[in-house]
């Protein structure tokens, strides 16, 4: 994962939360984009062992 941009990540959660609790977003698009979230978070946590085990070394 060494190309992976974690700040920009974050930045792109940060802002599909906001979109999910808009009122005006639809419950199917809602899904998408909590279904979208849930891998980006996925792969921080990914990111963030790999670091962990990084400094470890």
């Amino acid at each position: 994962m060494k190309n992976f941009d974690y700040e920009k990540t974050v930045g792109e959660i940060e802002k599909i939360i906001a979109q999910v609790e808009d009122p005006s977003t639809g419950m199917e698009k809602a899904e998408t984009l909590i279904a979208k979230a849930s891998r980006m978070l996925e792969d921080c946590e990914a990111y963030l062992r790999s670091e962990k085990e990084n400094i470890k070394d």
